[in-house]
């Protein structure tokens, strides 16, 4: 399985250092961030509408609606007051009450102004929908009578959408079979006073009395489908109407099903009120299935020891049946250290109850590393001096001087580490102004690969995006929040863009799950905060902890060579580096490179 061979730069945080200053300045508070999504009664409102964030009825933030996966949403910041600009206020002051508005309309929510905060905040306008109610009969009997409601929002005679409006007129019975107030969205049966529920998209609601010939209640079958597991399953049946069901039958048997098929269900019914309403016997109820189940799969010889000799992964099924085509991360067996995807196919013995399986997952085929020197492989660290472009590498995790220096790119140039060729080894590159500069072998030399992706000032990032062994590089745009990824290493547009953290997060990506397919993840340098995701789209991270300080730089890599990338960060020269993506303490500690470089990833000699 590929291991991730990336870059994990991030945003410098310049500190200036005042000298032969006489006066002290104050600064304003940080901001109040706040974001979400926006809708009018429920619909996303259009791109582009302008939401605004307003204190005491003065403005203070706005901005545009626009797309995030299926919502329009909406983020800005609503600056503080200076307090030392006491003529004038610029900004919120703590506790006070921020009101949004959606285009003109009063959204229904409000938050509290507090420093430095970011609040998930979703706003929303309800605007009442009102009906005219039309009344009258047919057949025997009087006009209904409307008994007033409050509708508050809408005009005189008119209801609002969803209230429950009292009925009551005079119904006779003699003769008839039924009677009954039948209107839009209501069926108000005998007698007296009835009620009948405003819809919710429609101008007008017309009820009338309505008398008829006894009706034919159905009965109906629910329950599932249900997959097969050996026990019987019956169907629920109901009746349209109250009433009694009995002599439920599956496909003509009273005997409730066991095995996967299709059931065709009847049953009797009396109904509670048989003057309006018919019984049946041995009416059709629809249908209730039994799926063929799906058997599981699972490695059974896992984990191993690297003996520098092909093995295979050893699967069997969860019920009796034939196993072929085994692969073992693609292929039949595998020499190296690592965590391999296993896949086979699956023929049941009971093709009628279990489902036959072509390529089905498995689970992990684990090579761990051996004695003796073999399979200690891993990512190791290195630095990038960006006042001069000196590259240190370190083919182990400990201090000590480096294994490689080489001059690489220039001063004020973004590192960019990666295997490009596929060959087992990261090797090194920079970015510069929009423009790729790669190289297969860290040596000194012109760059092997030069092209232009992404515009200035946006993050470079490198992984295997698809899984096909080789990095290739992306790049992260703090300021839209977005990554925008690359499946080969030239120019053109991005293969997957979506939307990930908050403006100044810093881009990572790795392995987190072991699954041979490098996913992103962003680092919160105001706070530490490290959200991981497990797949390459917009939405909410798998993993979110702390780890390291405000300030510290995001390293992620295979540490300890077990096939998943895990978390680290870079502090004054210092590495703190963990062997799993939790909050804990650091597992490896150790000084590398000076304060003010930058830290940079790989497997430099390419050790499996």
């Amino acid at each position: 399985m590929k291991r991730l061979r990336i870059l994990n730069a991030l945003i410098i945080t310049f500190s200036m250092l005042l000298t032969s200053v006489s006066t002290v300045m104050a600064f304003p508070p940080l901001p109040s961030g706040f974001y979400g999504t926006v809708k009018i009664n429920g619909a996303n409102i259009p791109v582009g509408t302008i939401v605004s964030a307003r204190i005491n009825g003065v403005e203070y933030a706005s901005g545009a609606a626009f797309v995030n996966g299926a919502d329009t949403v909406y983020f800005f910041d609503v600056p503080g007051d200076d307090s030392s600009t006491p003529a004038v206020k610029e900004g919120g002051i703590q506790g006070e009450v921020v009101a949004f508005h959606i285009g003109g309309a009063l959204a229904g929510q409000t938050a509290t102004w507090n420093s430095g905060t970011n609040v998930n905040l979703n706003l929303s306008v309800i605007t009442p929908i009102c009906y005219a109610l039309t009344l009258g009969h047919t057949g025997q009997g009087s006009d209904p009578v409307a008994a007033p409601v409050n509708s508050s929002g809408c005009a005189a005679g008119q209801y609002i959408a969803g209230a429950s409006v009292s009925l009551s007129g005079a119904i006779p019975t003699s003769g008839w079979q039924i009677g009954s107030w039948v209107g839009t969205n209501n069926n108000a049966s005998n007698a007296g006073s009835n009620m009948v529920t405003m819809p919710a998209s429609a101008s007008t609601a017309s009820v009338n009395y309505v008398v008829s010939p006894k009706l034919t209640p159905t009965v109906i079958a629910s329950g599932g489908p249900f997959t097969y597991d050996g026990v019987p399953h019956a169907a629920t049946v109901t009746g349209s109407v109250a009433g009694t069901v009995s002599n439920v039958k599956y496909n003509g048997s009273a005997t409730v099903p066991v095995h996967a098929g299709t059931y065709a269900v009847t049953a009797n019914f009396v109904p509670v009120d048989a003057v309006s309403y018919n019984s049946l016997i041995d009416a059709a109820a629809g249908s209730i299935i039994i799926n063929k189940a799906t058997p599981t799969l699972s490695v059974t010889n896992s984990p191993v020891t690297f003996n520098a000799s092909p093995q295979a992964a050893v699967v069997i099924g969860s019920v009796a049946g034939t196993v072929s085509n085994i692969l073992t991360g693609g292929s039949a067996a595998q020499t190296g250290v690592g965590t391999y995807a296993v896949t086979a196919d699956f023929a049941p013995n009971d093709a009628v109850n279990y489902k036959s399986l072509t390529g089905a997952p498995a689970g992990n085929f684990v090579i761990n590393s051996g004695s003796g020197g073999f399979g200690l492989g891993g990512d190791t660290t290195g630095v990038f001096r960006p006042s001069n472009g000196v590259i240190f590498l370190k083919n182990a995790n400990t201090s000590g001087f480096a294994d490689i220096a080489l001059n690489y790119g220039l001063g004020g140039d973004y590192p960019v580490t990666g295997d490009w060729n596929g060959d087992g080894t990261d090797t090194i590159g920079v970015y510069r102004n929009g423009v790729f500069y790669l190289r297969n072998s860290n040596t000194i030399g012109y760059a092997d690969i030069v092209f232009a992706f992404g515009q200035p000032g946006d993050q470079p990032i490198a992984g295997d995006w698809d899984g096909d062994g080789t990095d290739t590089i992306g790049v992260y745009r703090s300021s839209a929040i977005t990554f925008m990824l690359r499946n080969s290493n030239s120019a053109g547009a991005f293969d997957t863009s979506f939307l990930l953290g908050l403006p100044g997060d810093v881009g990572i990506a790795g392995d987190w799950d072991g699954d041979g397919l490098d996913t992103t993840g962003v680092f919160r340098p105001s706070n530490g905060v490290i959200f991981l995701k497990n797949a390459n789209t917009s939405g909410f991270a798998e993993v979110a902890l702390n780890y390291g300080l405000a300030g510290d730089q995001p390293v992620t890599g295979d540490w300890d060579n077990d096939g998943i990338d895990t978390i680290g960060v870079y502090r004054n020269g210092q590495f703190y580096l963990r062997n799993s993506n939790t909050i804990g303490f650091a597992n490896l500690v150790f000084a590398l490179g000076n304060p003010g470089d930058m830290p940079i990833i790989g497997n430099w000699d390419g050790a499996p």
